[in-house]
Formats: C-alpha cells, structure tokens, sequence
C-alpha cells in the first residue's frame, strides 16, 4: 500500500504537467494567443496554459528540441527551419495575417514625415541617415529603436531593408513591442516598427513610398499583398502535443479563433 501510495506521489506532478498546454515563441503571437486562451479556458474548464516569449527563434528551438507543445513565429521558417520541421513531423499552421510597420514619434509625423522609402529606411537603420530635416521633417536626431535578433519581426524588416545586421552604435534594442511604443510615446525623434495589432493612437505608422504609390498597412493591402512587409504568423505543433493543445490550435483557425485574430487587431485568414 505504501509503495502505491508513493509511485501516485510521483506520477501527480507528471499528469499535471501534460494537463497544461505549453506555448513558446513570438512575442507577436502573444498579443492573439492571450485572448485565444482566455476564450478557450471559458469554454474548457480544465484546461490550463503556459505561456512564455523569447522570440520566434525560441519557438522554432523549443518545438524542435520537445520543450513545448505549440511554437509560436511571426515569419516565415528559413528553408533550413523548414526542413528540420518537417523532419521532425511538426504540423506548420498559419493562424494569422500581419505586417510590419515602420512607427514614428508623434512630433516627427506631425512635422512632416508621413511615408517613406525602402531606401530610406535602410539609410536610418544602417545609420547613414541621422536628422529627420533630411526627409522634410524636424530638425532632430532620428533616434533608432528596434527588435533583437531573436524576433520574427526583426528579421522581416531587415530582410525588408536588405540589411544582415545593424551597427549597435545606432540602435536601442527592445524584446517586446509594448516596451517599444512606451518609448515613442516618450520621444519626439524616434522610429521604430511593431506588428500591426500593437498600433495605437500614441504613435503613428509610415506608409511605405512605392514607385506605384504610397501603399498604407490596410487589411485590404495586406490581404492582397500590396503592402511589402505582409507577413503570416504560424503555430507550430509538436508532433507528440496533448490533444488539448491540438485542440485548441483547430480552435485558433476555426470562426471562432479568427474573430479573436480580428479583434486583436491583426487580419485573419482567408475564409
């Protein structure tokens, strides 16, 4: 009986674990994911979740290394990721349409800046380019602030940008989007970018100077793909995930899961 008694003791905490579903990854996804859990609890008592970040790097590692049920990316795998994913029999789901989006100090849009060129871009983040006078702006310094290498939403806008890399010396890095509106809303000279479920009325979002035009972030552009730096975002499953974590990735595509995606502020998938 003792001996029962202590093989239950050990298995408790083993059982408890597999009950609660594991996500790890973008910091984009995050934004969608909490209101999805949030609504899926609702309906599922019972079933509990464990959320963490790190960037989508971290969610394409902790897939493929068993150390999460769902992975979470905001761009599109490398072929190399790709590869090893599939490899490993992890199902890659889109959940999600999105975009990047260059951001501005409210007092840097207010004084003229309103788009932008690739071109220009690139010259603010490989800081060629240094005072806002230079693009019909104020007369201040552009301060630089950006994601680290571990996000999605880095390596889009500096795929975007033709850039492998940015000089330190230029940029303040952030791990998270909202640590990088705070500090817009602080400034009078800064750019930076988000996802566009994280822009609100405290900053304002550049349009992008095409030689078609000045193509806007809409959700029709970004459907369509007129705006450059559309992007989906993805759930990654692990091949031996609970069925409750399988469930509820069904549930983030399903009606219900895409007007959580809407109400976020991001584009859901075509129905």
């Amino acid at each position: 009986m003792k001996r029962a008694l202590l093989l239950l003791c050990l298995l408790l905490p083993v059982a408890s674990w597999a009950e609660t579903v594991q996500l790890a990854g973008s910091t984009t996804c995050l934004k969608i994911v909490r209101a999805a859990v949030e609504e899926y609890a609702h309906l599922h008592a019972g079933t509990t979740f464990a959320l963490s970040g790190g960037g989508s790097s971290a969610g394409i590692a902790r897939v493929l290394e068993g150390r999460t049920h769902l992975g979470m990316s905001s761009c599109e795998p490398t072929r190399e990721e790709r590869q090893r994913l599939l490899a490993a029999h992890v199902r890659i789901l889109p959940i999600a349409r999105d975009a990047v989006v260059p951001v501005v100090s409210r007092a840097v849009f207010e004084g003229g800046v309103r788009h932008i060129r690739r071109a220009e871009l690139a010259d603010i983040y490989a800081g060629r380019l240094r005072n806002w006078r230079a693009l019909g702006g104020p007369d201040r310094a552009i301060l630089v602030v950006g994601k680290n290498a571990y996000h999605g939403t880095q390596r889009v806008f500096m795929r975007y940008l033709g850039l492998d890399r940015v000089p330190e010396r230029w940029l303040i890095e952030l791990d998270d989007d909202r640590d990088l509106l705070r500090l817009l809303r602080a400034s009078d000279q800064a750019i930076g970018y988000v996802g566009i479920g994280y822009l609100d009325d405290s900053v304002r979002a550049l349009a992008l100077q095409l030689e078609e035009g000045v193509v806007a972030p809409t959700p029709d552009n970004i459907r369509a793909g007129r705006y450059p730096l559309a992007r989906t975002l993805y759930l990654l499953v692990a091949p031996g995930a609970p069925h409750e974590a399988r469930a509820f990735a069904d549930f983030l595509r399903a009606p219900a899961g895409q007007a959580i995606v809407r109400k976020t502020g991001f584009v859901p998938l075509a129905q």
